[in-house]
């Protein structure tokens, strides 16, 4: 049984589904960053002080991970071949998000509508290649 009561950074997988609906497993994740952007609606009453609301306004995030194969690279191909060659939409993806709790079980969560875009890292000697995936999402489901 699990003791700790917080989550340590190895306790989430991800799961990509590119526009072209190719499935991307990503085994060597180094970093995931996500947040929810706000739209702030402020109303200026004239009997009172100011009212504002944080209107849900989307999802940003970031994943790190190192290059295992082919895969983000040939993505990319396939979204500048939908745009540049195709004379279509770049598409959108989805990301799947996966927490083992303290307790044993697992949260899921979908980033729907991802658009991305992606660092695909530097090459050096001895070193990994670090490879980026920038994201916004209309919004995150628990699933």
């Amino acid at each position: 049984m699990t003791t700790h009561t917080w989550s340590l950074g190895k306790d989430v997988s991800l799961v990509i589904v590119g526009p072209d609906g190719s499935t991307l497993d990503l085994p060597n994740v180094t970093a995931f960053t996500s947040k929810p952007s706000y739209k702030e609606v402020k109303s200026q009453v004239l009997n009172g002080p100011p009212i504002q609301r944080n209107v849900p306004d989307g999802w940003t995030g970031e994943v790190s991970f190192d290059r295992t194969s082919v895969a983000i690279d040939a993505l990319i191909a396939v979204q500048e071949g939908s745009f540049w060659l195709a004379g279509g939409d770049v598409g959108v993806g989805t990301i799947y998000q996966y927490v083992t709790e303290s307790n044993g079980s697992t949260s899921a969560f979908e980033y729907t509508e991802c658009a991305m875009s992606f660092d695909t890292g530097s090459w050096k000697s001895d070193t990994t290649v670090e490879m980026k995936l920038k994201f916004y999402a209309r919004y995150r489901n628990a699933i």
